[in-house]
């Protein structure tokens, strides 16, 4: 479980100092959209490694909400 939150404490941390130091990559957002979407499946470890890649600041919420709901499963 300690792997599990530090690793979205790792991503949110990435997510934002990328954002303020790159342009993002530019893609549309219903693919934003899917690729947060994948935050709800089991591997999530591939989604917040396409988040980061992409640099998709809006996934910041999402991926705190799914860090909340797996803390207390």
């Amino acid at each position: 479980m300690k792997i599990f939150k530090y690793s979205f404490i790792a991503v949110l941390f990435v997510i934002n100092i990328e954002c303020v130091f790159s342009q993002q990559l530019i893609i549309s957002q219903e693919e934003k959209d899917e690729i947060i979407s994948y935050l709800d499946s089991v591997d999530y470890r591939g989604a917040l490694n396409t988040i980061t890649e992409y640099k998709i600041s809006e996934a910041r919420e999402k991926i705190e909400q799914v860090y909340w709901n797996s803390k207390f499963d």
